[in-house]
């Protein structure tokens, strides 16, 4: 009875430290992930994700988070989980991306704008199968000087479908791709505009 006891508290004790190291790995990950970036704008930008080095931790996050990441001069994440106001992105309230003229996103690629699920970064399900819209987006209306105003929100907008990017009914992360960026975006000339509510707006 003393053997098979000793032996079930080391196994509890096994048990134990394998769940405090798992918890304190996903603390440091989330922590590594966070503090490589910078802030622009209102949204997080890690240009050195696709040079890891010997930053094992680094690498660690990006794979949990995105599985792999080019270098910089490839491909560049933004990813806002809050509006500029730094209050958390959610399906009760309206969003406007707002692009003035001549100030799209300066690629030699593409660009998009994306909206994932604040819960596990996957996208969700919308009424018109619409997961991003960018410069390859056919039909998007432009205002009359020209600027360009992405609506992103979880029902319809009032001025229809052609510039709304469909949001989940909870909270969401919005992610903007810049494909084979220009020199502005990697010296920091451009930033994306800031995520505005709606009802903010004059």
């Amino acid at each position: 009875m003393g053997r098979g006891l000793a032996a079930l508290a080391i196994v509890g004790s096994v048990a134990v430290g394998c769940v405090c190291g798992v918890v304190g790995a996903r603390y440091a990950i989330a922590h590594r992930m966070e503090a490589s970036g910078e802030q622009l704008n209102g949204w997080r930008v890690n240009f050195n994700l696709g040079r890891f080095g010997s930053d094992l931790l680094l690498r660690a996050a990006v794979a949990r988070y995105g599985m792999g990441a080019n270098e910089a001069e490839e491909s560049v994440y933004y990813s806002a989980p809050t509006d500029f106001d730094k209050r958390p992105l959610d399906g009760r309230s309206n969003y406007v991306l707002h692009f003035d003229k001549g100030a799209l996103p300066p690629v030699g690629a593409f660009w998009s704008v994306s909206v994932v699920s604040a819960d596990d970064l996957f996208f969700v399900e919308n009424s018109i199968a619409r997961y991003g819209i960018g410069d390859r987006t056919k039909g998007l209306t432009r205002n009359p000087d020209g600027s360009l105003d992405i609506r992103i929100q979880h029902d319809e907008p009032a001025e229809g479908q052609a510039n709304w990017l469909p949001a989940p009914a909870g909270g969401f992360v919005i992610i903007m791709r810049a494909y084979e960026p220009k020199a502005e975006i990697l010296t920091r000339k451009w930033a994306p505009p800031p995520v505005k509510r709606a009802d903010t707006l004059a």
